[in-house]
């Protein structure tokens, strides 16, 4: 059973990642400040570095989110598509990217 303290640091994880996201696409990568995600997330700054090693490693968070997303709407274009073999598989992705 998770222990509280690491229950609330896995919703912060998920606040933060979630606004990271929301920033990063309203108004791009170079705009995304610990301050702001502090305050969008309901935290302090310091609450950011509990949760990640660093900027970075909350940037990465959020990347891997957009890629699982990425990949899933890939393979539902691929499947959506009903073309054969490797070929038709790649063109399918394409289409879907």
């Amino acid at each position: 059973m998770a222990t509280k303290a690491k229950e609330r640091r896995e919703k912060l994880s998920e606040r933060l990642v979630e606004a990271a996201l929301i920033r990063i696409e309203r108004d791009g990568m170079a705009s995304l400040r610990a301050r702001d995600l502090a305050q969008d997330a309901g935290c302090a700054v310091g609450g950011i570095y509990t949760v990640f090693k660093d900027m970075d490693a909350l940037i990465l968070a959020a990347n891997a989110i957009t890629f699982r997303e990425l990949g899933q709407h890939i393979a539902a274009g691929v499947e959506a598509s009903g073309l054969a073999g490797p070929e038709g598989r790649l063109v399918a992705m394409g289409h879907a990217y």
